[in-house]
């Protein structure tokens, strides 16, 4: 599930400046505005769909609605023939993209409290099975 999650995003993340600059031959101000969209959505809409999954509807199918929408405007972005629309398909992606981040975490530990298992033992840890200890090598 997250290689798929982040797939989605380096799909078109990596190639995005050959596209802008070569394809598109918009100005480097326009570009930096495109990819402040993604801190703008991260900032507004993982708290409003967390509310939203947590009250009203399954964090699975929410997950599912936010990756049909920004699908849906991502398909849309070849079509854009100015870089101000751009930058509002493209944030209408990034608030559909952002909040999927922190929805595909809460869908794993859900199926992992399913499956009876514990959320802090038995969730994948980076390395060969080592701690997630940074604190030896801090510096004082």
């Amino acid at each position: 599930m997250n290689f798929l999650q982040f797939f989605v995003w380096g799909a078109w993340l990596l190639t995005l400046g050959a596209y802008w600059f070569n394809n598109k031959h918009w100005s480097g101000a326009h570009f930096g505005a495109a990819f402040s969209t993604m801190g703008i959505a991260a900032i507004i809409t993982p708290p409003i769909m967390g509310v939203i999954a947590d009250k009203w509807i399954n964090a699975e199918k929410l997950y599912g609605v936010m990756h049909l929408g920004g699908a849906a405007a991502l398909f849309s972005l070849p079509l854009v023939a100015s870089p101000t629309v751009f930058f509002w398909v493209l944030l209408l992606n990034m608030l559909c993209y952002m909040p999927s981040l922190s929805l595909a975490i809460t869908v794993a530990y859900n199926a992992l409290k399913n499956a009876g298992r514990d959320t802090v033992t038995s969730f994948p840890r980076s390395g060969s099975g080592e701690r997630w200890d940074s604190s030896p090598h801090c510096t004082r």
